[in-house]
């Protein structure tokens, strides 16, 4: 029972490490925006991008690699892969303020779910190619994020077809739905700018 509790705490805590600071601080530069790898990579290079997006897949993968080794439930695991994202969106060191959680997510889906997830991604692909391809869509929807987004609600679709387990479908649909609320102001101003240009 303890260790229903703690696993998941400690997959938080996991997840709200980050190599940004480090990163920038090496660099003598300062974070503006997501401590993602993403912007690591804008800000310091894209080696320093890459360590950190393998840093970010691991927080997700170690929480639900040592709830399994430890035999715990596939509630307790799916809480655990969840609670890295939770971590990473949210980073209790780093003032609740971190990145996307698209890495994490991909670390803690690569064992959640395998069979969905290469699929997943090929259905992210199609989305942002389609959104790019689109002279009209790309002025308003960023291509990257529309692929994003495309690969996440797919996970759920997928999860649903496949006929998963209750807890690895709760999981599909929470990591679907956290980067969307740690995006919601971008949402928001997308919206505005929809609603001013129709």
């Amino acid at each position: 029972m303890a260790l229903s509790i703690l696993i998941p705490i400690f997959s938080y805590l996991i997840g709200s490490l980050s190599l940004a600071p480090l990163v920038v601080r090496i660099q003598h530069r300062s974070i503006l925006g997501s401590t993602g790898a993403a912007n690591v990579a804008h800000l310091a290079g894209v080696k320093w991008g890459i360590a950190a997006g393998l840093f970010d897949f691991a927080k997700g993968f170690l929480p639900v690699f040592v709830s399994r080794l430890l035999g715990l439930g596939g509630w307790v695991t799916a809480a655990s892969g969840l609670a890295a994202v939770v971590g990473h969106i949210w980073p209790v060191y780093f003032g609740f303020h971190g990145g996307r959680g698209l890495n994490t997510i991909t670390g803690a889906s690569i064992l959640l779910l395998p069979r969905e997830l290469p699929i997943a991604y090929v259905l992210g692909i199609g989305v942002g190619y389609a959104v790019r391809s689109s002279e009209s869509m790309r002025s308003h929807i960023d291509p990257i994020a529309a692929g994003a987004a495309g690969a996440l609600i797919g996970m759920i679709l997928l999860s649903l077809l496949f006929r998963e387990e209750v807890p690895i479908s709760f999981y599909a649909i929470g990591a679907a739905i956290l980067p969307m609320i740690s995006g919601f102001t971008d949402m928001v101003a997308f919206f505005t700018r929809v609603a001013k240009r129709g």
